[in-house]
């Protein structure tokens, strides 16, 4: 079987354009929380020496209070999912309604097609929403870890306090 390569690219280059509208919305809410994720990756990547409780006791509450933030803009953007939602479902049932004619189909494809737009909207903003509540589930996994490794260093410190007693 072979695919036809115009869908394809057709696929792709529609794809890239809603990927890039995605991109800035979740850009929009995370901004200061992903440079800073990225910012640790990088510095983490280079190599560098083994990061102090304190670092990691800083690194853990800058984190949680961008999550913090990042909790009510993700019900923001909830919010505007619920919004776009219904404003193409209005619309929908009015095309519905009032402007198409003939059978069932007929009308339910004439309102399907005069509601591209908003139905755009509404997956960008329902992709935004749930690549957002990613970043917050693995943000607050990251967290933990620092925690863990906090936990960890503050019982080997204790060890080594007793063992050279």
């Amino acid at each position: 079987m072979e695919i036809n390569t115009d869908i394809m690219n057709r696929v792709e280059t529609d794809s890239k354009l809603i990927d890039d509208v995605v991109d800035k919305v979740v850009k929009k809410y995370t901004g200061s929380l992903e440079e800073y994720v990225d910012s640790v990756k990088t510095f983490l990547e280079n190599g560098v020496d083994e990061l102090t409780v304190t670092d990691l006791n800083n690194m853990s509450l800058r984190i949680a209070s961008y999550l913090f933030f990042l909790s009510s803009n993700l019900e923001k953007v909830g919010i505007r999912q619920a919004v776009s939602e219904q404003v193409r479902n209005e619309k929908y049932n009015y095309e519905y309604s009032n402007n198409a004619k003939g059978t069932i189909a007929d009308k339910q494809s004439f309102a399907q097609e005069q509601v591209k737009e908003e139905t755009l909207v509404n997956i960008i903003f329902d992709k935004s929403y749930k690549i957002l509540k990613m970043r917050y589930a693995a943000t607050d996994k990251l967290v933990d870890v620092i925690k863990k490794i906090i936990s960890a260093r503050l019982s080997e410190q204790q060890l080594t306090r007793k063992v050279d007693m």
